[in-house]
């Protein structure tokens, strides 16, 4: 398999890679390596020869392509499947593509503090009822994305919650809830460490 992966330093986009390369997968990753953070994600990649890094995409076929969190103006290169990921909805631009909207998504190198995370510019307290009844771990999201994508019942635009979201009982249209792997505490201990660990990242 070969995938793109556009948008690869952004924290979503580095776990996609990261998922991906121990699969034995190989990566090529898009990115303009403009922040002090991009930079510090992209030496973790740098010398495994699965990945290859490419400052404009090259027009050669691959067999996924996937867009971290951003607007895509131009044509994607052939691809089997193309899948737009981010926390805000997106304007869809291309019938062909399916966008994956997760609201609450969090994960290890998303901008975080020691007692909780932002997303979208909104703080959400790890203690909070928002982060408990939303949250869903970026490590437990991407295997099941991967499955999704090889399956045809896909709506172009979708939106995941978790299992324990407080709109799960309403009928919201291309919505889809997924069961969480772990409990909410021990995701929050998971960022709580890591944060603990590299807390300099968060003041680069």
């Amino acid at each position: 398999m070969t995938t793109l992966v556009m948008n690869c330093f952004h924290w979503i986009g580095y776990h996609i890679v990261d998922h991906l390369l121990q699969q034995g997968e190989k990566v090529y990753g898009c990115d303009h390596v403009d922040t002090d953070q991009k930079d510090h994600l992209s030496m973790f990649f740098g010398r495994n020869d699965q990945f290859t890094f490419c400052k404009t995409i090259d027009e050669k076929r691959y067999d996924d392509i996937f867009i971290i969190e951003q607007q895509n103006e131009h044509p994607l290169p052939s691809s089997h499947r193309a899948v737009r990921i981010g926390t805000r909805e997106m304007k869809q631009l291309d019938d062909q593509m399916i966008d994956i909207h997760i609201p609450y998504l969090v994960g290890e190198w998303m901008p975080m503090a020691n007692d909780g995370v932002r997303i979208g510019g909104e703080w959400i307290p790890f203690e909070s009822n928002l982060f408990i009844q939303e949250a869903i771990y970026v490590k437990d999201f991407i295997p099941i994305m991967l499955q999704w994508k090889n399956h045809t019942f896909l709506e172009p635009a979708l939106t995941v919650r978790s299992q324990h979201s407080k709109d799960q009982n309403k009928k919201l249209e291309n919505s889809i809830s997924i069961r969480d792997n772990r409990p909410n505490n021990t995701i929050v201990r998971i960022l709580k460490e890591h944060y603990e660990r590299h807390s300099w990242y968060y003041l680069l």
